[in-house]
């Protein structure tokens, strides 16, 4: 049933929101949807329904339907973003059924506004009405359409297999990815906290959490499950956004697909996103060159379909990646300045900028609320130049494929500035390669995260080059000849990426394996529900981190943990002080000394979790721990209940 009801949660006052107004409505259950269907109907629907009714210019190119594809993908998830932000400030909660009764009515708008733009153009059609002549004139369009949509598959299909060793999504922020899932599960929306079991206030930017949240309701999928695989889809959907922005600056589909390509199958970003989690990046980045796209179209065409999508893109970009918010943010000064003295294209710039951040204000008010104070610049002096971290950022920017393909963006970064159309496009990718090298930070964002976005405008600018180069060659020869020529390059390059990114996992941020999962059901079956577990932990850029399975305790059997997931440094001060104290501890404990002992009373601690290799803390050092008892001892898993006199 749909049920909108007041959030029972006493921590709800943590937040400022406007004051509850509940109510109610109740239909009937539905059943759990598969999930190829689920993910279409929820990263399609709310786009369609919207596009649907917009009016468009110009006449339709073969990549038509893929650049509306792209927009719908990138404007669901922005509504998406949008709906739970109005839902959050009115405390309207969802339930599953809701959820579908929603996108039944998206799909009933889609298919209005399909109806009636299908009956305008064939009211204003010349006669004949019907023409053998177009019919035939649109089979181009549909086999690059099918040809598309099967490339799209391969590059979901690609994904997934990428991720195939991994039973748990990889590295640190997977496991707070998924416990914010679970919350918003739970809350039936944006939660105002992570719950009394980490306790602080909800600002993280959760364009991803929701979309996922709503799969796992329309499919009954695990959150965990949905994290990893839902994830590597939208991963995948990177390079269609890629696509429409090549779309959007040369109006060329062969620049564009080949982009697309290099994103999807040869650079090694985005594709080692999976071994960090980095899931809520990938989403940014499905956004983020869309609306870069939407401006360079209302920019050239001032159309009512532009400016709204970029209006609603913007604010689904502030709500979904912060640092995406960033890098649309220096493309848009780039952009406005430009048309400074052009007001007829400066003013409908401005106005859907402007109204997309008024969208997204609640939510960054409270994320200026809470963390506005790390803001600012620093300039890292001869300590960023370190040795170490130059070669840290070198490595990003690798292997030698990744490091050809964006030496071969430099002469395409040369040629792309002296093109108008590709100016602005040059201008934003010079400001990332700059903003890559360690001589400014600008808070809180390192420029190692700069690095691991180059990518986007590398394979941008080396398509741009390669096509340029065959065209070139056509000039002076044949114009198919210099088609042709540019085949063999483009399937050279995807052999050596493919060969090279099928085993893209670094296996040191795997930190569960089966034995793992097998230990945790066996702690959700076996332990009492306030059980308080010891984990190994580790620093980690400035806070603690799990080193095993354990970390997985809280989202997957919400056990509490000694190490909570990353989030908590998001807390109160004497909270985050009081973990980094037990964890720096547990950290250095290696046997069951009087340290030991102590940090078990501190923390009121009942049970351990062990694994035989990772970690200070080793079972082969407990074997004379009168206190504790040995419960489980399974694939190098050891767990153990502390009994107290």
């Amino acid at each position: 049933m749909i049920r909108f009801s007041c959030l029972e949660n006493g921590l709800i006052n943590h937040l400022p929101m406007i004051p509850a107004k509940p109510f109610s409505i109740i239909i009937k259950n539905v059943e759990n949807i598969p999930p190829l269907p689920a993910g279409a109907i929820l990263l399609i629907l709310p786009g369609a329904a919207l596009l649907a009714w917009l009016p468009t210019r110009g006449k339709p190119a073969p990549s038509s339907a893929i650049r509306w594809l792209a927009d719908a993908v990138a404007l669901s998830i922005a509504l998406s973003a949008l709906a739970a932000l109005i839902s959050s400030l009115l405390d309207v909660r969802w339930t599953r059924t809701g959820l579908v009764t929603a996108y039944g009515i998206c799909g009933g708008l889609a298919a209005a506004g399909w109806f009636f733009q299908l009956w305008r153009d064939w009211k204003t059609a010349p006669r004949p009405r019907f023409d053998w002549q177009r019919v035939r004139s649109a089979v181009p369009a549909g086999i690059f359409l099918l040809a598309a949509l099967a490339a799209l598959g391969g590059m979901i299909f690609w994904r997934l297999y990428q991720a195939r060793e991994l039973v748990l999504p990889a590295w640190v922020d997977s496991v707070h990815h998924t416990w914010v899932v679970q919350k918003i599960l739970a809350a039936g929306g944006l939660p105002p906290t992570l719950g009394a079991e980490l306790p602080v206030p909800f600002y993280y930017h959760y364009g991803f959490h929701l979309i996922t949240s709503i799969y796992c309701s329309l499919t009954g999928t695990a959150p965990a499950d949905a994290v990893l695989n839902f994830g590597q889809a939208v991963n995948a959907l990177i390079a269609l956004a890629v696509f429409r922005l090549a779309i959007a600056t040369w109006q060329d589909w062969k620049r564009a697909a080949l982009a697309a390509l290099l994103v999807a199958f040869v650079m090694q970003m985005p594709a080692y996103y999976v071994t960090w989690g980095r899931t809520t990046l990938s989403t940014g980045l499905v956004l983020l060159p869309a609306a870069m796209a939407a401006m360079l179209d209302l920019r050239r065409e001032h159309s009512p379909d532009a400016w709204a999508r970029l209006m609603i893109l913007t604010a689904g970009i502030c709500l979904t990646h912060y640092l995406a918010m960033l890098l649309l943010a220096f493309f848009a000064i780039i952009v406005l300045v430009g048309e400074i003295r052009h007001r007829d294209r400066l003013v409908p710039l401005f106005t859907a900028l402007s109204g997309g951040v008024l969208l997204a204000l609640p939510w960054l008010w409270i994320l200026w609320t809470h963390a506005g104070s790390q803001a600012g610049l620093t300039a890292l002096g001869a300590d960023g130049f370190s040795k170490d971290y130059v070669q840290y950022l070198v490595y990003l920017t690798g292997p030698t494929r990744s490091h050809i393909l964006m030496g071969a963006a430099v002469p395409g970064l040369v040629l792309a500035f002296t093109q108008p159309q590709s100016r602005r496009v040059a201008t934003w990718a010079l400001l990332m390669a700059l903003l890559t090298l360690p001589w400014l930070r600008i808070d809180p964002f390192r420029p190692d995260l700069f690095a691991i976005l180059l990518f986007l405008p590398a394979s941008l600018l080396a398509a741009h080059l390669l096509v340029w180069l065959s065209e070139l060659a056509g000039r002076f020869t044949r114009p198919w000849l210099g088609s042709l020529l540019l085949l063999p390059a483009a399937a050279g390059l995807l052999f050596w990426g493919i060969s090279g990114t099928r085993n893209v996992l670094n296996q040191t941020t795997i930190l569960a394996q089966s034995a793992d999962l097998e230990a945790i059901d066996w702690i959700r079956q076996n332990t009492p529900p306030d059980a308080r577990f010891w984990i190994n932990s580790t620093g980690w850029q400035g806070v603690y981190r799990g080193v095993d399975g354990g970390y997985w305790l809280m989202p997957l059997a919400s056990r509490w943990t000694l190490t909570p997931p990353a989030l908590y440094s998001s807390g109160a001060l004497d909270y985050v002080n009081q973990v980094q104290d037990w964890s720096r501890r547990a950290s250095q404990t290696t046997t069951c000394s009087e340290d030991f002992h102590a940090l078990v009373s501190e923390a009121g601690l009942t049970h351990l979790y062990l694994k035989t290799g990772v970690g200070s803390l080793q079972p082969a050092a407990l074997a004379n721990c009168s206190d504790l008892l040995l419960i489980y001892q399974r694939n190098g898993i050891s767990l153990y209940e502390i009994t107290r006199p």
